[in-house]
C-alpha cells in the first residue's frame, strides 16, 4: 500500500460553509472613522490643555496684582499710623497753629452724673 492511498479527502457533506467576507470598502470606512475619532479626541485634549495654560497665566497675573495691592495697603496703613500719632499731631498743633498745651493745674474737669 502506498502513502497516497491512505490519505483521503474529507467529506463536507455537501454544505460547505464559507467565512463571511467583509467588503473592503466597509473596512476602510471603519478605519477612517476610528482615525477621525482618535484625532478629534486628541484635538480636544490639546484644546483643554491650552485653556488650562491660559487660566494659569491669568492666575499668576492676578496673584502678582494681589501681592502689589497688599503692599500698597501695608504702606497706606503705615502712613496713616504715622500721621495719626500723638507726637506728630502735637508738633503740628504747636508749630503750624501756634497752640500750647494747657497747664494741668488750671484745668478743671466736669463730672457728668447719669440720670436716675
Amino acid at each position: 500500500m502506498s502513502v497516497a492511498a491512505e490519505v483521503r479527502p474529507r467529506a463536507t457533506g455537501g454544505t460547505a460553509r464559507k467565512a463571511p467576507r467583509v467588503a473592503a470598502g466597509r473596512m476602510l470606512t471603519g478605519g477612517v472613522a476610528w482615525i477621525l475619532f482618535v484625532g478629534a479626541c486628541l484635538a480636544g485634549i490639546v484644546a483643554i490643555n491650552v485653556a488650562v495654560l491660559r487660566l494659569n497665566v491669568e492666575l499668576d497675573q492676578l496673584s502678582s496684582t494681589r501681592a502689589d495691592l497688599k503692599a500698597d495697603i501695608a504702606t497706606g496703613k503705615a502712613q496713616l499710623s504715622s500721621a495719626s500719632s500723638h507726637r506728630r499731631i502735637e508738633t503740628e498743633a504747636t508749630t503750624r497753629l501756634g497752640l500750647v498745651q494747657a497747664d494741668p493745674t488750671t484745668t478743671e474737669y466736669v463730672r457728668i452724673q447719669p440720670k436716675p
